[in-house]
Formats: C-alpha cells, structure tokens, sequence
C-alpha cells in the first residue's frame, strides 16, 4: 500500500500489531536489536509506532531523546502510547504530527475488552468461587468500568457501580446496574466480598477499608499510582492486587490486533 510503519521495539502486543498490518497488505519493520537499527528504520519510516509502554520500558532505555528525534522528519506521522512531555514536546517543536493512540476513543473502548476479561479471570482464580450471584462493585464507570461491570453481570453476578459522575450513574442505571454514589460509599462497603477499582485516584484508604469484610479481594486496575492503599489493606487482611496495562499480560494477541485496527483506521483518516 505504499506506507512503511516502524514500531520501535514493544512487547507481544505489537508483534501482533505488525503481523496484523502485513495481512493488510501494508510494510512493517520492528526495531528492536540495536539503536543503529532504530535510526535506520526511523528514517525509512513513513510511520513511526512508539511502543504502548513507551520506549522507558523498551530496550532502548539510553536513549538519546533529542538526538532521536532530530532524525524525524515533518513528513512523518508519530503515533505515540505512553510518552513524556518531552517526547511530545519535542515534536511539537519539529512541527512533525502525533497521535496518541492511548487516548483515541475507539481504540481504548477495544481495549477494555481484554481488560475486563483478564480482571474476570484474575478474580475468579483469587476467589476459588463462582460469580453467580456474588455482590461485586465496581468502582468507576469509564470505558473499562463499562465493559466491566456489563460482563460481570452477564455472569450473573450482583452487580454494583459507584462513582461520583452523575452522568455514570445515570448510564449504569440504564443498564440495569445498581448504584451507589461515592460519597455515599463507605456505608456499603462490607456488603462485598469482590472489588474493582478502576479510579486513578485514592479511593480506598484506611478508613474504606476498614470497613471492608476480611477476607476480600480488591483488584486495582487503575494506572500506577492505583486507588487502593495496599498497607492499610494488608493491615485488615485484605487482598489486593494491581493489574494496570492488564491487555498486554493476559490477551498479547487480541490486544495487539486491536492496535493494529486502531493504526489501520488512523492511516485511513489521515488519507496515506
């Protein structure tokens, strides 16, 4: 199709990503031996795929960010996953066009596929019990707490959202959910053995917790720095566990093909 995409060097998720791409008919490269192949590739490179992890976690961890990024040209398209200010910044400066493919609609409504159902796993493997007419909450009601809690009661489980988003609530409620309000919380929260948390922020503290039954298990899906205090909750005897970037240790695969489907569908809106 006349487009060569590099993605520099990533994990599982973009080697499906680039088989994904082949299939299509497009030329894909994966930098991920040396940073001399890197600058080679960049510069063939109509598109260049940052790794969904960023490139801190990537081989390339001596990276020299400013001499990378002077090899780029303006007739390049960057798509970026996790990346700093400098990263962005710097081509910005360049006047070199970005896209952060985290932060696309439809690629992160795709991604919470695999995102719920690895936390579903990951739950039942904790608890030794069924779903079935469990009370679960989950806490927040964004793309993956959407996709979340729906699967959760397509089990047959009990189902409860809680968050300070009215509009959340609203939309939990036209799903046939329960809801409760954050503010309201803690009054009900020895009513559940099994917790999600997929709030960015403290949520449970000391003082939730200790109004959690012992015994339960509290999965944290949040991005680091989580919403769970994990001391405190190993004080009550608790159990927490934090899966943030769940797709890409549970579904590689079907996590990858979705990159590959959101950079396709990119590559069409932006006419190349």
């Amino acid at each position: 199709m006349g487009v060569h995409i590099v993605f520099l060097n990533g994990d599982k998720r973009e080697d499906a990503a680039a088989t994904y791409l082949r299939e299509q008919g497009y030329t894909v490269s994966m930098a991920r031996e040396s940073y001399k192949e890197l600058i080679e590739l960049a510069n063939q490179a109509d598109i260049v795929v940052f790794p969904v992890q960023g490139l801190e976690r990537s081989i390339y961890k001596d990276i020299d960010y400013s001499r990378f990024l002077s090899l780029l040209t303006a007739r390049q398209l960057v798509l970026l996953g996790l990346g700093s200010p400098a990263i962005s910044g710097g081509l910005r400066e360049r006047g070199i066009k970005h896209i952060c493919y985290l932060n696309r609609n439809d690629f992160a409504l795709l991604n919470a596929l695999p995102t719920a159902e690895g936390a579903i796993a990951m739950a039942l493997f904790a608890c030794d019990e069924i779903l079935t007419g469990k009370k679960t909450l989950v806490l927040g009601f964004g793309r993956v707490g959407q996709v979340l809690a729906l699967k959760l009661k397509a089990f047959g489980a009990l189902t409860y959202v809680s968050s300070r988003v009215g509009d959340e609530l609203a939309l939990a409620l036209a799903h046939g959910l329960q809801t409760i309000p954050l503010s309201q919380l803690p009054g009900f929260l020895k009513e559940f053995k099994i917790i999600f948390n997929t709030i960015p922020a403290l949520i449970l503290g000391p003082k939730e917790l200790a109004q959690i039954q012992r015994g339960a298990y509290i999965l944290d899906l949040a991005s680091a720095p989580g919403g769970v205090d994990h001391e405190a909750a190993k004080q009550y005897g608790i159990k927490v566990e934090s899966a943030p970037g769940l797709p890409g240790k549970i579904a590689p695969v079907s996590a990858g093909i979705i990159l590959g489907q959101t950079i396709k569908q990119i590559i069409q809106e932006e006419g190349l």
